[in-house]
């Protein structure tokens, strides 16, 4: 086998998808996140690449060079020739590392910065590791700061879409550690002096109405938070509009742009 770095083009991209005889069914969801990657900038040259077998079939890079010729952008890359065929069969079988073992990141500010990237971004994929270290020099000494600050975990208001609505309150002008303080009462059911909206969400809990998992699910939690950690609703018994939601996406991506 041999291995050397370059630069694929488009066209490049093209040629070498001829030869994609074979191969597993290639995955949309894997081609926009490599498209994402490249729109934005974010590649970056690493050991995984382009395997052609001895043979001249494309084993393993599809994925890649399906989104160098939908983009259009060029991406430097391994490409390894003389593979033998039968080397497919052992490709891509360990295990799926999570943001936290990407970043090093603490494993409850990385599920948050997760969850701050797919709303953003209105999208069900995972930010790449760049990506997730950008959000966290935004937002990660405060997320840290807010699991610390409480030292607890309550199911739903401890979920990442709350976390996240605190820290992004957390940074009003007019906050005054009002956002962290009603979280901190949430995760510990502490009623005394509980505001009226998250006194509502702690009765919809023990209800069972409010629930956790899914995106949709997710997105309705976060503004849901957003509306009930803003100190201007302190006395307030407001549902969430559209127009909440709007104001609430967009402090977000102000936030971690």
């Amino acid at each position: 086998m041999k291995t050397e770095i370059k630069v694929v083009t488009p066209d490049m991209a093209a040629v070498y998808l001829e030869c994609n005889t074979g191969n597993r069914k290639a995955k949309l969801s894997a081609i926009v996140t490599y498209s994402g990657i490249l729109e934005r900038g974010e590649w970056i040259l690493t050991h995984q690449g382009i395997a052609i077998s001895s043979t001249g079939n494309l084993l393993d890079g599809q994925q890649r060079l399906m989104a160098i010729v939908k983009t259009g952008i060029s991406a430097e890359m391994m490409i390894t020739t003389g593979v033998p065929d039968d080397a497919f069969i052992a490709m891509d079988q360990g295990a799926i590392r999570s943001m936290a073992d990407v970043t090093k990141l603490d494993r409850r500010v990385a599920e948050v910065i997760t969850t701050a990237f797919r709303l953003s971004q209105a999208s069900e994929k995972k930010p790449t590791g760049q990506a997730a270290l950008a959000i966290n020099e935004k937002i990660g000494s405060r997320i840290t700061e807010l699991i610390y600050h409480c030292g607890t975990t309550s199911a739903v208001f401890s979920s990442a879409p709350f976390k996240l609505a605190a820290v992004v309150q957390s940074f009003g002008k007019d906050d005054n550690g009002y956002a962290f303080d009603v979280y901190r009462k949430l995760v510990n059911l502490d009623l005394d002096d509980l505001p009226i909206l998250a006194n509502k969400l702690v009765k919809q809990k023990l209800k069972g109405i409010i629930k956790t998992g899914g995106s949709s699910v997710s997105r309705h939690l976060f503004y849901l938070a957003m509306i009930t950690f803003d100190v201007k609703n302190k006395r307030q018994t407001l549902s969430c509009t559209e127009s909440d939601n709007k104001i609430s996406l967009d402090k977000l991506k102000q936030l971690i742009k």
